[in-house]
């Protein structure tokens, strides 16, 4: 019986077979290891690209809709059409900085901040009047500025459709647009500084790591005519786009004389008369103070300002992504300026652009 039991034994796998059906289960596994991590990759950037590409349209959204209300004096039916362009004491529509502002925050007008040298991220300063349509207003019906603070009504004399000489309240706001970040908020952001009272710049926008802005000029050759602020006076078309150094970079000495550093774009070449005092800045030259241009083909002194040639800007916004490790090894990517950049970490990058008229000009 023991020896009938003995022979009926069941026999093994052998070594071959062990090892066949182990290299079998080990391909298996790499295989479904590898889809999952294939899988799990694309899921990373599909995320990120859909978060990056909320962020841009945020960003671009926000500039835009300030770009279209820079200079805007709203139509009220108090206002004749000789008042209505008047009532704002900042002359600037918007002035830019090919970098931060130096003095961002801590400027108290547009005319006061200093523009260092750097190439990015680009600033810029966006004024216009505000009511309560074109911004949200406060519970008590206050026009906002760009963080939603009440802004601070300002009396200004205007002549009525009538031509009754009469006071109204108008609200200036002056917003500021930078990349930066904060103790709190460590990832570059698009913040902004509003005119408001006490306004501190707040962070509109996460993980925009650049922004570069351009400026789309006409020819100063054909501006409207010092006065005249009726549309169409001269045809006004996009002749090509400068960065903020470009468009108020003359370099020439201040000696009676000053030809601009752009005849290329700007024809016929302008030339710069000065009054009798001796010393200016590129401030003056910035905001036209004292400064008659005359063109060197027609007749007639005409004022001109740099920022007045500019009918369109273009920006450009570099978002990231938020995961710092999107990407197994560093992925390179375009910038704003088109350039090839390598960078040092694995996230995600691509940059946005939108070009914007300026209805107001």
């Amino acid at each position: 019986m023991t020896k009938g039991r003995l022979s009926g034994r069941q026999a093994g796998f052998s070594l071959v077979e062990l090892l066949v059906s182990l290299a079998i289960g080990l391909v298996i596994s790499i295989a479904v290891i590898t889809a999952y991590l294939s899988a799990a990759g694309a899921a990373r950037v599909a995320e990120a690209t859909g978060r990056m590409n909320e962020d841009a349209q945020a960003a671009l959204t926000i500039m835009t809709q300030q770009l279209r209300m820079a200079g805007v004096n709203p139509a009220q039916p108090n206002r004749n059409t000789t008042t209505l362009h008047n009532l704002l004491s900042n002359p600037y529509i918007i002035r830019g900085c090919d970098t931060t502002f130096s003095n961002v925050t801590s400027a108290t007008t547009t005319a006061a901040l200093t523009c260092p040298n750097g190439a990015s991220p680009s600033s810029i300063s966006i004024g216009y009047e505000a009511d309560r349509y074109n911004t949200v207003p406060t519970n008590a019906g206050v026009p906002t500025d760009c963080l939603g603070n009440g802004l601070t009504g300002v009396s200004r004399t205007v002549t009525t459709s009538l031509n009754v000489v009469t006071t109204t309240t108008v609200y200036e706001a002056e917003n500021r647009f930078f990349i930066g970040t904060s103790t709190y908020i460590t990832s570059p952001s698009l913040y902004c500084k509003g005119n408001a009272a006490s306004t501190n710049p707040q962070p509109l926008v996460e993980n925009i790591e650049n922004m570069r802005i351009t400026y789309g000029v006409s020819n100063p050759g054909q501006p409207r005519s010092f006065g005249d602020n009726s549309p169409g006076v001269a045809a006004k078309f996009v002749l090509g786009y400068m960065t903020a150094a470009e468009l108020i970079g003359s370099t020439a000495a201040l000696n009676g004389s000053l030809t601009f550093s752009q005849p290329s774009m700007w024809t016929p070449t302008w030339t710069v008369a000065f009054p009798s005092t001796s010393t200016f800045s590129l401030s003056d030259l910035v905001s036209g103070t004292g400064f008659a241009f005359q063109n060197g083909v027609s007749t007639g002194a005409m004022i001109w300002k740099a920022w007045d040639a500019v009918q369109a800007v273009r920006v450009c916004v570099l978002v990231r992504s938020e995961n710092a490790a999107v990407f197994d090894s560093p992925a390179q990517y375009l910038d704003c300026s088109g350039n090839l950049i390598t960078p040092t970490d694995r996230r995600m990058r691509r940059a946005y652009t939108t070009t914007v008229l300026l209805r107001n000009q």
